[in-house]
């Protein structure tokens, strides 16, 4: 069976798909105008949301050392923090300028998108580079091979 590191991706695959499950469910949830349609779907989307979520914090738990735990969620609510200050007003301002809330929804599930694609950039950087460095060459495996049988033969 093949096993990875959890050092290996940042964003696994299963988390991969519960974001994209996740902006599906808002841009469902935005378009809705009756009151019993809309609870449900923000009880589907809050809880993909609560999901994400808690993979974000095991990351970080994964991530670090146990005597670093504690330094390591500081700096990721110290990094939520900076992130919700200078892009909850942007999100707040989309609403303002267009005076829509479910185009203001669609903007934060572009925003979530937006990082999923470079989250796959960043898996596709680190596959390639992985996969260069387990290829040889066809000459030198020929060179290995002929050296080790003419060693056998002249032993």
């Amino acid at each position: 069976a093949l096993t990875r590191s959890s050092k290996t991706f940042y964003l696994p695959p299963t988390e991969r798909v519960i974001l994209i499950k996740l902006c599906v469910f808002f841009a469902v949830l935005a378009e809705q105008t009756e009151f019993s349609s809309m609870m449900m779907w923000l009880c589907v989307a809050g809880f993909f949301r609560g999901i994400a979520l808690s993979n974000f914090t095991l990351t970080v738990s994964e991530y670090s050392s146990l005597e670093k735990l504690p330094a390591a969620f500081g700096w990721h609510m110290v990094g939520k923090g900076i992130f919700v200050l200078f892009f909850g007003p942007l999100i707040g301002a989309i609403r303002d300028w267009t005076g829509s809330f479910p185009i203001c929804i669609h903007a934060q599930s572009i925003c979530i998108l937006i990082c999923i694609f470079a989250w796959l950039i960043e898996f596709l950087l680190k596959y390639l580079k992985r996969k260069e460095k387990n290829h040889l060459p066809i000459a030198i495996i020929s060179s290995q091979i002929c050296r080790h049988h003419f060693a056998m033969i002249f032993q």
